[in-house]
């Protein structure tokens, strides 16, 4: 019998042990996670956030059509949260326990042909490492510089009621989560203030340009609390009695002022459980290049750090797994194009949603392509919603093919995938939207 190993339960692993249980392996399937199932996503990321985003809209929706603020109270969006991270996290425990796959929760480490858990080492016939990332910091300690460990966990109920009272908050990168993070709480608590650095002269600046114009002025309209400072650095944090004494550098000159609480957005990097490796490299079957049956997937291999791509590539990992158990040659790759397709949505107000090649990216590459625009304002439902800001961008080659698509209007997040249909076999739906549900069945 076979007995395969998956380090970490979050989306990727839990979703990996899944599969290969749906396509027929009958072998032991030991999943190992050191904290909580469901990984930071259920936990402390994706969940936590999306549950506080839906208490944001109703916020803005009421102020927009009424013009007065709305609030709700601290302990229900707190107690609101915790309960649908524990719904979530016992709907994975039930779905493994049914799948038949044996959960331990230990810290598991590769060393040479073993992996070692628990004080005790085990030979393996395949490993499949699911380990996620974790977040950078900038080395500084302190109970109110937070990552989104301390924000969704312990320190949770602390900020919240901190903000209710009216706080001064600096958000540290303005990529996707500081983003997100700015214009959900900003929405709740209007009585704060919420000043987002990033050091490039853009914020989200993978993003395409026309996009990245939008949401700044999308945020900067409807979120007067937030305060956006590009090409800014933070240089040093002090630590004062009663606040953070923070020192940063816009475009050269230096600028300090007093904070409640610093949050950090700054990236993330590789969580990898492998002696003595500090980067892992996969082929394109999702085999750990340099060792005998181990693969890898999600953040812990770089790329896109999404709990959907973790997803999708857990199903083709699981596919090249049975194959190598069962001595075939491995068929399922995951290519650069997989990649591209990759959705990114940042749940923003107006949310924002793309994947494929900016049109930045093809004028550098020297590819000709039609841009066509349609604007959100005139859509009968968009008027309806009272929600008419933003537009959809396709990017065609000279042969009609999607090149790429971006998106900025409400609830892009279910509608990003809709495009991939025209010209691909591989959909990916993100994550947490109802429409990845057709995942499970298509």
């Amino acid at each position: 019998m076979n007995e395969i190993f998956v380090i970490g339960g979050g989306p990727g692993g839990v979703k990996l042990a899944q599969e290969l249980r749906a396509i027929g392996f009958e072998g032991k399937i030991v999943l190992i996670e050191e904290n909580l199932l469901g990984g930071e996503c259920t936990n402390v990321g994706c969940i936590p956030s999306k549950t506080l985003y839906n208490f944001s809209k109703i916020c803005y929706k009421i102020k927009k059509l009424t013009g007065k603020s709305f609030s709700f109270d601290t302990k229900l969006i707190v107690n609101t949260i915790r309960r649908v991270i524990n719904m979530i996290r016992k709907g994975i425990e039930l779905n493994l326990k049914n799948a038949e796959v044996e959960v331990i929760n230990a810290r598991a480490v590769i060393q040479g042909d073993k992996i070692f858990f628990n004080s005790s080492s085990y030979n393996f016939d395949c490993v499949a490492i699911c380990t996620g990332s974790i977040p950078v910091t900038l080395g500084y300690k302190h109970d109110r510089i937070l990552t989104n460990r301390e924000l969704w966990g312990q320190m949770l109920e602390d900020f919240i009621n901190a903000l209710s009272k009216g706080a001064k908050v600096l958000i540290v990168g303005g990529g996707y989560i500081g983003l997100e993070t700015a214009c959900m709480f900003s929405n709740l608590f209007d009585g704060s203030q919420f000043i987002v650095v990033e050091k490039e002269k853009n914020i989200l600046n993978t993003a395409d340009d026309e996009i990245i114009q939008e949401i700044h002025k999308s945020i900067t309209k409807n979120s007067p609390n937030i305060n956006i400072l590009t090409n800014c650095s933070v240089k040093d944090i002090q630590y004062g009695p009663n606040s953070l004494i923070v020192e940063y550098d816009i475009s050269g000159e230096i600028f300090k002022d007093e904070f409640d609480f610093v949050l950090f957005s700054i990236g993330r990097k590789p969580n990898i459980p492998i002696q003595d490796l500090n980067k892992i490299e996969v082929n394109e079957f999702l085999e750990v290049k340099g060792m005998r049956n181990v693969w890898a997937i999600g953040d812990v291999i770089g790329g896109k750090l999404l709990a959907h791509k973790a997803e999708f590539q857990a199903k083709i990992a699981s596919r090249n797994i049975i194959d190598k158990l069962q001595g075939k040659e491995s068929r399922h790759r995951y290519t650069k194009t997989n990649e591209l397709q990759i959705p990114s949505v940042m749940f923003t107000i107006p949310e924002v949603g793309w994947y494929g090649l900016t049109e930045k990216e093809l004028k550098n590459m020297q590819v000709d392509f039609v841009s066509k625009k349609a604007n959100i304002a005139s859509n009968p439902r968009a008027i309806v919603d009272n929600s008419r800001e933003g537009f959809v961008k396709i990017l065609y080659n000279n042969r009609g093919e999607i090149l790429g698509v971006h998106m900025i209007a409400e609830n892009v997040s279910e509608i990003i995938s809709v495009p991939m249909v025209y010209n691909s076999e591989t959909i990916v739906y993100p994550h947490p939207t109802i429409s990845e549900i057709f995942g499970e069945l298509l």
